[in-house]
């Protein structure tokens, strides 16, 4: 019996925004590479915790990792709250 490991997600980036991490994840999509914001819930319900929980985080699996770092990047000048982000992950 072959047994899969799950794949593991990591921290591409953090944001001060909900709105900064949508966008980040809407660029990795369109680059072909799945973006999640496990913090989606909180930061809609309670945007002003965002500190409090470190950021807003934006995963990506980590075999992407690279890439999606590459990808930000080269988008970095197209993103809201340039300056603002929180920094990577």
């Amino acid at each position: 019996m072959v047994m899969l490991r799950a794949e593991e997600w990591v921290v591409v980036r953090n944001c001060a925004w909900l709105h900064e991490a949508d966008v980040i994840a809407a660029v990795l999509d369109a680059h072909g590479i799945d973006a999640f914001i496990p913090d989606l819930h909180t930061a809609s319900i309670r945007p002003e915790l965002a500190g409090f929980i470190g950021g807003i985080r934006v995963l990506v699996r980590e075999c992407d990792l690279e890439l999606a770092r590459q990808v930000l990047e080269d988008e970095e000048d197209e993103l809201p709250g340039r300056g603002m982000l929180m920094g990577d992950g």
